[in-house]
C-alpha cells in the first residue's frame, strides 16, 4: 500500500539504507540515530537536580546501546513487547521515560523505548543527563566532537543464545574546522521463545563546520526494523498446542528516516542558533485470525524548525543566561485499517523563555522559564470528504528551579513546575478526535554529597496529572492511547556510590514510588504495572593490567496486572531478582568479552495486560561473547 504521507526523504534514505544491512528489525518504536546536532557549548551546566552519567560509565558498562547501557546502570527506562522483543515493565501507565533530548534538541516524535538512538556510537556520548522524578524522566545525551586529526574508529560483534547476533561499526574524521562521522549497526534475534524473531538495522552520517564565531552542520539516519508479535505466553501455549507446525504470522515492519541542519553564529554576547529537521516513519502491522488477515499501515511526516537567541552576560559575582526561542512544527499522519483510513493534519507554533542566574558566592543558581504553544488540528476520513474534524488545543509550561552549596561538597536544590504533552502518535482510539492534553504539576527537593571516596544523592518527589496519556496494549489490535483518571505518584530516590581501594567500586539505586489514582472512583487504587519499591547494586573491578569485571542485581517489588484499575484482580506479578555479569580483557586495540543477563534463569513476567491471562515472560538468561576493536 503506499504510503498516503508525501515521501520527500525518500531518495536519501534509500541510500542510506543501502549502506546498512538489509532490512533487520523492531519494535513499535523508531530509532532517531543523531550524531551530531547544535551542541550547548562546553561551558553548559548540566540541569540542576539532574543525576549525570559520564560516557566513560556508559562505554564500561559493555552494552551495545546507549538504553541497553541504562537499564544495566539502574535507569528504569521501558521495553515493548509485542514486537517480540522481550524485557520489562511496559504499556500502560508504566512509561517511565516521557522525553528524549539530544544536545538540548527535543527529537521529533519521541517514542519511550531502546530502538530510539540504537545507532548513536557509544564513543561519541560525552555525558548523559536524567532529570526529574515521580516515574517521569526526561533524558538528554550529550555529544561530543571528534577530536582527533586521524580517522579514528571501532568494529564488534556479539553472538549470543537463541540467535542473537549484533554487529556496529563507527568511524570518524577531524580537520581544522571540519568533522564527518558515521555509523552503522545491525541486530537480530530469534529470542527465547517460537514465533518472536526480531531484526533491526541502521545508518547514519553526519558532517559539522565550526569556526571562532560560529558552526554549521547536516546529518541524516535511517532504520528499518521487523519482528513477529508473540502473543500473551498461555496462549502461544494454546496455539501451539493445537498447530505445532504452523508459524505465527503476526508480523510488524517500521521504516524511518530523518534528516536535520543546524547552523549557530556568536556575535558579542548573542548567539543565534536554528535547528532545522524532516522525519518520515511508516508501520505495517499484519495480524492472522481465525476470520481472515488484517492488515494496517500508519505513516507520519514532521517538520519542525526551532530559533533560539542566547544571551551571555558576566558582572561582579554573577552570570545571566537569557535564551528566547521559538518552536514552529507540522505533522501528518495516516492510516488505513479494516475500520477504515483517517487523515491527521497538526501545527503547532511555541513562544520558550528561560533565564537563568549563576552567583559566585556557594555556586547558586536559580533558574525560571516559560513557553506557551498553539496546536490546531484537521482530521478527516478519507472515504467521507465532507467529515472533518477540527480542534485547537493551547498549553502552558513553566518551571523555576534553584539549587545552592551550603557546603563545598554539598548541593542542595529544590525544582517545581508545570508541563505538558499532547497525542502525537497517531494511536488514539478516538478516531477523529484528539484526546485531551496531559498537565502534569511537578514538585523536587533533593541534596548530593559528593567526596573523592563516594557520593549520595537523595531525591523526593510528587507529580500531579490530569488527563494523563498512556498506551494501553489492552486496546484493540495492536493498542492505543488513551487518558487516565487524575493521578499522582510520590517517592524518594537514592543514589549512591563508593570507591572500594584503587580497583573497586560499588554503585546502587534505590526507589520507593506510589502511583495512584487521586480522584473517585478509583480514588488511592495503586496505578498497574509500576512497583513500589526498585533496587539496583553494581560491583565493578578496574584493574590496571587490561582486566575489568563487574556483577549487578536487580530487584523489582511485585505489582498488579495491566488491567485491573478496578483492583478487582486477586493475583498480582510476584516480586523477582535478576543477575548480570561481565568479564572482559583488553589486549592493545582488542577488547574480548564474555557476558550474562539473568544469570540466575529467574523465570518472571514484566507484562500482563488482563487478570491472569495476557501474560508476557521476560527474557531467559543470555550468555554473549562480544569482540571489538578500536583504531
Amino acid at each position: 500500500m503506499t504510503s498516503p504521507v508525501p515521501r520527500r526523504l525518500a531518495p536519501v534514505c534509500v541510500l542510506a539504507l543501502c549502506l546498512s544491512a538489509p532490512a533487520l528489525g523492531a519494535d513499535m518504536a523508531l530509532p532517531s540515530i543523531v550524531v551530531s546536532g547544535a551542541r550547548p557549548g562546553e561551558d553548559a551546566a548540566a540541569p540542576i537536580g539532574a543525576v549525570v552519567i559520564s560516557g566513560e560509565a556508559i562505554r564500561r558498562s559493555g552494552a551495545g546501546g546507549l538504553m541497553a547501557a541504562l537499564r544495566k546502570l539502574g535507569v528504569a527506562v521501558p521495553r515493548r513487547h509485542r514486537a517480540g522483543k522481550p524485557g520489562p515493565r511496559a504499556g500502560g501507565a508504566a512509561s517511565l521515560h516521557e522525553a528524549t533530548l539530544l544536545d538540548g534538541a527535543s527529537l521529533a516524535e519521541q517514542d519511550p523505548d531502546d530502538a530510539l538512538l540504537a545507532t548513536l556510537p557509544l564513543e561519541r556520548i560525552e555525558r548523559v543527563e536524567i532529570s526529574g522524578g515521580a516515574g517521569a524522566a526526561v533524558i538528554n545525551v550529550v555529544t561530543r566532537p571528534p577530536s582527533a586529526t586521524a580517522a579514528h574508529g571501532g568494529v564488534s560483534a556479539e553472538a549470543g543464545q537463541y540467535g542473537r547476533r549484533e554487529g556496529r561499526a563507527a568511524i570518524a574524521q577531524a580537520w581544522d574546522g571540519f568533522a564527518l562521522d558515521a555509523a552503522a549497526n545491525g541486530e537480530r534475534s530469534d529470542n527465547v521463545r517460537a514465533d518472536s524473531r526480531f531484526r533491526r538495522s541502521g545508518f547514519s552520517a553526519a558532517a559539522d563546520w565550526s569556526g571562532k564565531d560560529g558552526g554549521a552542520g547536516v546529518n541524516v539516519e535511517s532504520a528499518r526494523q521487523s519482528a513477529r508479535f508473540q502473543a500473551p505466553w498461555h496462549a502461544w501455549l494454546d496455539r501451539r498446542a493445537a498447530r505445532p507446525d504452523v508459524e505465527e504470522e503476526d508480523l510488524g515492519a517500521l521504516d524511518s528516516c530523518r534528516v536535520g541542519a543546524f547552523a549557530d553564529r556568536r556575535i558579542g554576547n548573542l548567539k543565534l542558533s536554528l535547528d532545522l529537521t524532516r522525519r518520515e516513519k511508516t508501520i505495517t502491522t499484519t495480524y492472522v485470525r481465525d476470520y481472515g488477515r488484517s492488515v494496517a499501515t500508519y505513516a507520519s511526516g514532521q517538520t519542525q524548525l526551532a530559533p533560539r537567541l542566547r544571551h551571555r552576560a558576566k558582572g561582579a559575582g554573577l552570570a545571566n543566561e537569557l535564551v528566547l526561542g521559538v518552536d514552529l512544527a507540522r505533522w501528518r499522519h495516516a492510516s488505513a485499517t479494516d475500520g477504515g483510513r483517517v487523515d491527521t493534519l497538526q501545527r503547532s507554533r511555541a513562544l520558550y523563555l528561560r533565564d537563568e542566574l549563576k552567583f559566585d558566592a556557594h555556586a547558586a543558581r536559580i533558574a525560571v522559564g516559560a513557553r506557551r504553544e498553539l496546536f490546531r488540528r484537521e482530521a478527516h476520513n478519507p472515504d467521507y470528504p465532507d467529515t472533518v474534524e477540527r480542534s485547537v488545543q493551547g498549553h502552558n509550561a513553566w518551571d523555576v528551579e534553584a539549587s545552592i552549596k551550603p557546603l563545598p561538597a554539598l548541593t542542595l536544590h529544590a525544582k517545581a513546575g508545570q508541563s505538558y504533552r499532547v497525542d502525537d502518535k497517531g494511536y488514539t482510539s478516538a478516531s477523529l478526535t484528539p484526546l485531551a492534553g496531559e498537565v502534569a504539576h511537578d514538585l523536587e527537593l533533593g541534596a548530593a554529597l559528593e567526596r573523592e571516596a563516594g557520593s549520595v544523592g537523595l531525591r523526593l518527589f510528587r507529580r500531579r496529572l490530569n488527563n494523563e496519556i498512556v498506551f494501553d496494549q489492552s486496546l484493540g489490535q495492536m493498542g492505543a492511547n488513551r487518558n487516565l483518571d487524575p493521578t499522582q505518584r510520590h517517592g524518594v530516590e537514592l543514589d549512591a556510590s563508593a570507591r572500594l581501594g584503587a580497583e573497586w567500586q560499588l554503585s546502587g539505586r534505590a526507589q520507593y514510588l506510589r502511583a495512584r489514582f487521586s480522584s473517585a472512583p478509583r480514588d488511592d487504587i495503586d496505578i498497574a504495572l509500576l512497583p513500589r519499591h526498585s533496587v539496583s547494586a553494581r560491583l565493578s573491578w578496574l584493574a590496571s593490567a587490561g582486566h575489568s569485571a563487574d556483577i549487578g542485581v536487580q530487584w523489582s517489588q511485585l505489582q498488579r496486572y495491566g488491567a485491573d484499575a478496578g483492583r478487582r484482580c486477586p493475583a498480582v506479578l510476584p516480586s523477582f531478582t535478576t543477575f548480570d555479569a561481565r568479564y572482559a580483557r583488553t589486549l592493545g586495540p582488542w577488547e574480548l568479552a564474555l557476558g550474562a543477563s539473568n544469570l540466575a534463569d529467574r523465570r518472571h513476567s514484566g507484562l500482563a495486560l488482563s487478570c491472569q491471562l495476557a501474560l508476557y515472560q521476560d527474557e531467559r538468561r543470555q550468555i554473549t561473547l562480544t569482540a571489538r576493536y578500536s583504531f
